[in-house]
């Protein structure tokens, strides 16, 4: 068990081989500076890719599937404080983008995984609609504010999308 400075629990190390550690550290060190550097408040990058060419932030949300909106039919809702983020991401000096990726549940009392979704920030910003809708509570337990993605943004999350970054 190993203490680190910018965490509040101690990690288990022990898995990890010379190889996991050459390829977590950078991702981990990226991530803490990004935070430490560039966010004026407490915030979370979930995971970072190293693509071909591109450094992809990824924001990770498990859902279910709402009813169908009239006037864009299925969708995921994303919080405006996460898209936000995830439109940071996209600006900030041209080689990030940023994934918005969903793990859809079956329902909040059988969380058995429907399917992994994937957008990027490019496909929210075409797709997505403005108009803010009410959501579930946040994390701090007050209400929230949403951007509905149709589910015609996302791609299933696979080997080949993963193999095209």
């Amino acid at each position: 068990m190993r203490f680190y400075n910018y965490l509040r629990h101690h990690s288990d190390v022990t898995p990890l081989n010379d190889e996991a550690i050459l390829e977590q550290f950078p991702l981990e060190s990226l991530r803490i500076y990004i935070r430490t550097k560039y966010y004026a408040e407490i915030s979370d990058i979930d995971r970072l890719i190293w693509g071909q060419q591109t450094i992809y932030p990824v924001e990770v949300k498990e859902k279910t599937r709402p009813p169908s909106d009239r006037n864009i039919g299925d969708w995921f809702g994303l919080d405006v404080g996460p898209f936000t983020k995830l439109a940071f991401f996209k600006a900030w000096y041209g080689q990030l983008d940023a994934l918005f990726v969903v793990r859809e549940i079956k329902s909040e009392t059988d969380r058995s995984l429907v399917q992994w979704w994937v957008t990027n920030t490019t496909d929210i910003a075409k797709y997505a609609s403005w108009v803010f809708s009410g959501g579930g509570p946040n994390m701090a337990g007050g209400a929230s504010a949403v951007i509905k993605v149709p589910i015609h943004a996302f791609r299933p999350l696979d080997e080949t999308f993963m193999a095209a970054l």
